[in-house]
């Protein structure tokens, strides 16, 4: 029974041997914060320089710099009428999404035929934004940065996180909302 007593009462000593709490390292929620949104400037300003480039590339075309913040150029204009999509029309349009450099991520043959109702239902921002400048019949090739694309993220499938795209649009049919 000593040997018992003495044993707890060795790990009891032993046990509460004071420990040192560890010092954080020496960097504030504010600093990531920074260091993020710097980050991010860079990024943004590396994916313009490359749209910058593409463009300089293509004499032939006449891209326009979007209040958005893409770019976008008119490859067709049959100009039937001057009626841009408001909210709630619901328009059908055919869609092909590639890297900058040309390679296809989603040929058009996969997203041809997309109908959507105009900003109620999701689309990426670029994209949404795009639309909103288009008439009937218009054919638009649009630059994109990631940020107005699909972000951080990516789509979840095929496009990956941080990836500026180049879409070619063809607005096919608007439909007026009544209400």
């Amino acid at each position: 029974m000593i040997r018992l007593l003495f044993l707890v009462g060795l790990f009891i000593l032993l046990g509460c041997k004071h420990q040192e709490a560890r010092r954080p390292v020496a960097q504030t929620q504010t600093d990531r914060f920074e260091k993020s949104i710097e980050r991010n400037k860079q990024r943004y300003a590396d994916e313009v320089k490359a749209i910058q480039s593409i463009i300089d590339d293509l004499p032939n075309s006449t891209f326009k710099p979007s209040e958005s913040g893409f770019w976008y150029s008119v490859i067709y204009n049959p100009k039937k009428n001057n009626y841009h999509p408001q909210f709630g029309d619901n328009i059908n349009f055919d869609l092909s999404i590639s890297y900058l450099n040309g390679l296809l991520i989603y040929p058009e043959q996969s997203t041809a035929n997309q109908s959507y109702v105009m900003d109620q239902e999701a689309l990426f921002k670029g994209l949404r934004e795009g639309l909103k400048l288009m008439t009937e019949g218009q054919k638009v090739e649009f630059l994109i940065p990631s940020q107005l694309a699909y972000g951080y993220y990516g789509d979840g499938d095929l496009i990956g996180p941080n990836v500026p795209l180049r879409c070619t649009v063809l607005l096919k049919s608007i439909t007026q909302n009544k209400n």
